[in-house]
C-alpha cells in the first residue's frame, strides 16, 4: 500500500511539474518550479523539497543536499519572494 502512495505522489508531482513555471538558480543545478500560487517544489540532482508561502511566511520541507544549494534556496526565498522562513 505504501508503494502505491509513493507512486501516486510521484505522478501527481510530475504532472504538476509539466504545467509549472520553472526558475533555475545559479550553476549549482537548483531548480524551483511553481505548482500553485503559493506552492513550489525545488529539485537538484534527485533531491526534491517543497516550499509553501503564505502571507510573506515560508515553510520549507526538505532542503537541498549541499550547504551552497541550501543557501541559494534561502536567498531566493528572502530576496525574490520577499518572505521570511518560519519552518
Amino acid at each position: 500500500m505504501r508503494k502505491q502512495q509513493y507512486l501516486l505522489l510521484f505522478f501527481l508531482v510530475f504532472a504538476m511539474l509539466l504545467n509549472g513555471q520553472t526558475t533555475s538558480l545559479d550553476n549549482n543545478g537548483l531548480r524551483i518550479t511553481q505548482l500553485t500560487p503559493n506552492t513550489y517544489v525545488h529539485t537538484c540532482k534527485g533531491n526534491n523539497g517543497l516550499i509553501y508561502i503564505y502571507n510573506y511566511e515560508a515553510v520549507v520541507v526538505s532542503t537541498p543536499e549541499s550547504e551552497e544549494q541550501t543557501q541559494c534556496l534561502i536567498d531566493w526565498i528572502k530576496n525574490e519572494k520577499k518572505t521570511t522562513i518560519v519552518a
